[in-house]
């Protein structure tokens, strides 16, 4: 190939990856500060870092307490996930084998629900009323209703 093809292949694969880091930043730069989903347990200790330097003081040893208990909990969780796609794709395949894996993973999953749970009430408690309701207003907001698709309606 010629010094000039080099050139212009050069300049397409760099105008693909700007265009992907253009993407990606701004991707990031439009979402809210504060996104957690339905499942408002995962998501307080992002809501503790919006609050004023005084009261992240104040919470900040709930977080902890939270987030030091979880950790076995996730470890267990990718403990589980890691034993499922041994049984995958373990040879000769057992599907009693992935079943007992699968059935861990929800001993596992309900474990780390509780313990999550707990903690959450742990933190509401902390809160003052006014930050209660600011947790639930960006609650709502970050629930989107799920949209039917045309296979999901009956005639």
């Amino acid at each position: 190939m010629n010094r000039s093809k080099w050139i212009s292949i050069g300049l397409i694969v760099s105008l693909i990856v700007n265009l992907l880091l253009v993407g990606f930043i701004v991707g990031r730069a439009s979402q809210a500060p504060f996104a957690m989903g339905p499942d408002p347990t995962m998501a307080f200790p992002r809501f503790a870092r919006d609050l004023p330097e005084d009261r992240r003081q104040a919470i900040r040893p709930h977080v902890r307490k939270h987030l030091t208990a979880m950790r076995p909990n996730r470890q267990a969780l990718h403990q589980a996930r890691v034993q499922i796609n041994q049984a995958i794709v373990a040879e000769p395949y057992e599907p009693e084998a992935l079943a007992q894996a699968l059935a861990n993973m929800h001993q596992v999953q309900i474990q780390l629900s509780q313990s999550a749970q707990l903690s959450f009430v742990q933190f509401v408690s902390a809160l003052t009323p006014a930050e209660r309701s600011k947790f639930v207003q960006r609650n709502k907001r970050h629930i989107k209703p799920r949209h039917r698709v045309e296979s999901d309606r009956h005639p």
